[in-house]
C-alpha cells in the first residue's frame, strides 16, 4: 500500500504542470496547438496566395478598387461573363 502511494507521487510529481495553475496538463495543450498550427499552415499559405493573385490581377492589372475583390457582387458578375449563353 505504502509502495503505490509513492508510485502515484512520484508520477504526479513528473507530469507538466500548466503555468500558475499547477495543474497537469501545460505542455499537451501547447503540443495541441502546435498540432493544429503545423496542419493549417498550408491551407493559410494557400489563402494568402490567393488573396494577392487576387489584389495584383483585380486592382494592379485592372485598374479596380481593391475592396471588390471581398464583394459577392464582383464575382456574381464574372460568373455571369464566364458563363453566359
Amino acid at each position: 500500500m505504502e509502495e503505490e502511494s509513492k508510485e502515484t507521487e512520484a508520477a504526479s510529481s513528473t507530469q507538466a504542470k500548466e503555468p500558475g495553475t499547477g495543474k497537469p496538463g501545460g505542455a499537451s495543450r501547447s503540443a495541441g496547438a502546435l498540432r493544429v498550427l503545423k496542419k493549417l499552415r498550408v491551407p493559410l499559405i494557400f489563402l494568402g496566395a490567393l488573396i494577392v493573385g487576387l489584389w495584383i490581377g483585380y486592382s494592379g492589372i485592372g485598374g479596380q478598387p481593391t475592396l471588390d475583390i471581398f464583394r459577392i457582387s464582383t464575382w456574381k458578375h464574372l460568373f455571369d461573363l464566364v458563363f453566359a449563353d
